[in-house]
């Protein structure tokens, strides 16, 4: 059985049809890079397999139970979390009170404040700090630290090297054989197609809110990737 299963996903927004008819799968244990320009739909796609869009049609299964009209925090609760784009932390709680937030759902599992720290060894000194005092790099890890303590099936990531140094990114991408180890898979939203490629085992390419290009990440070469990127 597929972890996740969406067929014929439409979304709007208004009278705007931001998605047509995308067919995304997850296998347990897989890790997806999502990718595309700007405006592809990638994130519209995350947030709506996170309940966080009501307005959609077709269907989304999460092992095998059907969730599109389920809100939000019961999607959490069954253990699909979202690191959003921008990481979104709260910047009057401290580092480690962003992420025992994390722990709401009161989901069992690998995962604790401990557990997050051996991950992110940079944040293990700073719980009590702010989030504003941390590169972005660091608010990065405590995004997905955040999510993590949810002891999610799955791991939306959207955009997660956006903006960052390339150093940084690199020890995100890094922490990914970790978690999948303890059961996790991932989705990976991405614009950089080659590092996304190399750390996905399957890749959907989106653009303007359609699936142009999908198959197992090694036998994408980088000229199917980019054409089916920009659409040329």
């Amino acid at each position: 059985m597929k972890l996740l299963e969406a067929r014929g996903l439409s979304v709007f927004y208004g009278d705007l049809q931001a998605l047509f008819d995308i067919a995304v799968a997850v296998e347990p244990g897989q890790t997806v890079a999502l990718i595309g320009a700007n405006g592809a739909g990638k994130t519209t796609f995350l947030k709506s397999i996170a309940g966080l869009i009501a307005s959609k049609r077709g269907s989304i299964a999460f092992e095998g139970a059907e969730i599109g009209a389920l809100p939000a925090e019961q999607i959490a609760r069954l253990g699909l979390t979202l690191v959003p784009e921008g990481r979104l932390l709260f910047q009057n709680l401290t580092i480690e009170e962003n992420l025992l937030i994390g722990a709401y759902t009161g989901r069992k599992g690998y995962w604790n404040l401990g557990r997050v720290y051996e991950l992110f060894p940079a944040m293990a000194a700073r719980g009590r700090e702010m989030p504003f005092v941390l590169s972005g790099g660091e608010q990065q890890m405590v995004a997905i630290g955040r999510a993590l303590m949810a002891n999610p099936r799955l791991l939306l990531a959207d955009e997660i090297s956006q903006g960052l140094a390339p150093v940084v990114v690199d020890q995100i991408y890094k922490s990914f054989p970790a978690i999948r180890a303890e059961g996790t898979s991932i989705i990976i939203v991405e614009q950089e197609v080659r590092r996304a490629a190399a750390a996905s085992d399957y890749t959907y390419c989106l653009l303007k809110g359609r699936v142009t290009l999908e198959g197992r990440s090694k036998d994408l070469s980088f000229d199917q990737l980019s054409h089916a990127y920009f659409g040329a």
